[in-house]
């Protein structure tokens, strides 16, 4: 199982409501998500995790239909913040991952568009480079790395598409580890 990176879980938190997440933190809370096991595993996880970040405990999104029991009708469990689109920890049922960001983008996307946030965003970039290559806004045949194309186009795809793009400097001074 794929779980965020150490980097990525202190990334996220540079510009939340929380207090900053140190290397420390962001490594417990890695090893956290790799030790739950299960319904309850994921829950007491959430819970720890929500003390760490100054969080309010953890919260369930109940799916449309009930498969009965707690955990067949929930589609993601996530720690709240207090804020619908502050960083958070979350984890996502249906594919048992765990995932770090805002659970209200999740939720937009599963009820506007019937995929978890993560289809959505994997989806919709896809989607958009189809786009442009359809528009003749791609150099030309062959295989390029992004830094050959104008950005300028697929970003404004992207937001067109209902997926907001925004940039996080971290600070060049120090050493994350991956």
């Amino acid at each position: 199982m794929a779980y965020p990176s150490v980097q990525t879980i202190q990334s996220a938190f540079i510009n939340s409501r929380c207090s900053e997440v140190d290397l420390a933190t962001a490594k417990h809370i890695r090893k956290l998500m790799e030790e739950a096991r299960g319904g309850r595993g994921v829950e007491d996880a959430l819970e720890e995790i929500s003390k760490l970040i100054g969080g309010f405990g953890h919260e369930v999104i109940n799916g449309g239909d009930n498969r009965g029991g707690f955990w067949q009708n929930a589609v993601l469990a996530y720690v709240n913040m207090g804020d619908t689109y502050d960083a958070t920890i979350y984890y996502d049922t249906d594919k048992g991952t765990f995932g770090v960001g805002a659970w209200g983008g999740w939720v937009e996307a599963y009820e506007r568009h019937g995929v978890q946030g993560t289809g959505w965003q994997t989806g919709v970039p896809a989607a958009c480079a189809a786009i442009m290559l359809a528009r003749g806004q791609v150099p030309g045949a062959g295989v390029y790395a992004p830094e050959q194309i104008d950005p300028a186009p697929f970003l404004a795809l992207m937001t067109e598409q209902g997926t907001p793009w925004g940039v996080v400097d971290l600070p060049a001074d120090e050493q994350l580890p991956i």
